[in-house]
Parts: structure tokens; C-alpha cells; sequence
């Protein structure tokens, strides 16, 4: 099963995360199977997530 995260943040934030699988990966680490979607901010969050409920129950 991969794991969802949901977050808000910058461009900064997505480039550690970036940076810091990359060193696993060179060192052999396991990576653990995620996916992470980051909005900008909380309303953009809001907004995304509310929408997709209005659309899930058919309405």
C-alpha cells in the first residue's frame, strides 16, 4: 500500500524532501513508497479537497 501524505508548503520544503530521498537512494537506503501532494497554502488545500468531495458524491 503507498502511503498519501497531504501538506501544505513551499517550493524549499519540496526540494529537501527531493534532496534527502536522493541521498538514500545513493546509499542504498530503502526508500519508503509514499506520494506527497503539497499545496501553496491552507485555502488552496481547502478548496482542492472540498471540490473533489462535491464531485465524489455525484453532486
Amino acid at each position: 500500500m503507498t502511503k498519501v501524505i497531504i501538506r501544505t508548503g513551499a517550493v524549499k520544503g519540496f526540494f529537501e524532501r527531493a534532496r534527502k530521498v536522493a541521498q538514500k537512494a545513493d546509499s542504498g537506503e530503502p526508500i519508503s513508497k509514499s506520494e506527497t501532494i503539497t499545496f501553496e497554502g491552507p485555502q488552496e488545500k481547502a478548496i482542492t479537497l472540498s471540490n473533489r468531495a462535491v464531485k465524489d458524491r455525484g453532486a
